[in-house]
């Protein structure tokens, strides 16, 4: 699909430059659109790190780490 696409396109980036802000957000958000939860989770924590101080991105990342232990679908 189209999100897929766009999705690799990210982590194609993120492969060479793992702290593109600009690839870590667009792969968030794809991976959500995608409804694809666990994924968006390391990408968001890469965030977090190097933005210590944005509450968005740690209030998404705990919204998200609670939506994925309610699904009950056990880890990779």
């Amino acid at each position: 699909s189209e999100m897929q696409a766009q999705a690799r396109e990210y982590e194609i980036v993120l492969k060479s430059e793992p702290d593109n802000q600009i690839a870590l957000e667009g792969l968030v958000q794809v991976r959500l659109q995608m409804r694809d939860r666990k994924g968006a989770i390391q990408p968001l924590e890469q965030l977090v790190k190097l933005n210590p101080k944005k509450q968005e991105y740690k209030s998404l990342l705990a919204q998200v780490k609670q939506e994925v232990g309610k699904g009950g679908k056990g880890d990779r």
